[in-house]
């Protein structure tokens, strides 16, 4: 129910508090997002303003799919390094939820009819395909692998191992009877303690009908 913008704010705010850092000393924000929206204010600069940092800070987001936030560092980081200002901000948001990446909207006739245009349309799960098909990674190993992957971040999460690297953020949410409540999230609400290959096994493929990348 938490828009990126508020989720970036909290970030934002933390990390500026966290060095102790007046919000004009920074000389740029660059800002990781892969589903940004087609128009209106962007998520970024919204989020800037939510964390008090003043509109002569300059602010841009960046698209480099998987590969934004890593994107945004380098930007910030050749900023600094070619002398444009002394401190940046670089950040990557995203939201899978409020933003459906399986929902390209328009597509014209010219990017069907261009096979490499066509191909940027491909899901990335598909790519998990190829490449478990390429290398014979079979779905057992898969399933082996996630139930690992779930062990151990729910063995570090149990330990505390994560407080550090998560700001909680206060936010509103609807109950299952769809009323109004205020809560603080502050651990990664995605981990499966109680995953198990059984369970694995009966997810269904998520991309290809015979496929063997699943939710797990």
């Amino acid at each position: 129910d938490t828009t990126p913008d508020e989720l970036l704010s909290a970030v934002m705010t933390a990390v500026l508090q966290d060095v102790n850092l007046p919000p004009e000393a920074l000389g740029d924000i660059c800002v990781g997002n892969v589903l940004q929206p087609g128009a209106g204010a962007l998520i970024a600069r919204v989020a800037q303003f939510l964390s008090g940092i003043p509109e002569t800070v300059p602010c841009s987001s960046v698209n480099r799919q998987c590969s934004s936030g890593l994107q945004a560092i380098i930007n910030i980081a050749g900023g600094i390094q070619n002398g444009s200002y002394d401190i940046g901000l670089a950040c990557g948001v995203e939201t899978m939820s409020l933003r459906s990446a399986n929902n390209p909207g328009d597509i014209s006739t010219s990017i069907m009819e261009n096979s490499k245009a066509r191909d940027c349309l491909i899901p990335m799960g598909i790519t998990s395909e190829n490449v478990a098909e390429k290398f014979g990674v079979s779905r057992k190993k898969q399933d082996a692998f996630a139930l690992a992957s779930q062990q151990k971040a729910a063995k570090a999460q149990q330990l505390g191992l994560f407080k550090t690297e998560i700001v909680p953020v206060k936010t509103t949410v609807l109950d299952d009877q769809g009323n109004q409540k205020t809560i603080t999230v502050d651990q990664d609400e995605g981990i499966r303690p109680s995953t198990t290959l059984e369970g694995l096994a009966k997810l269904k493929p998520a991309f290809k009908e015979d496929g063997s990348t699943t939710a797990g």
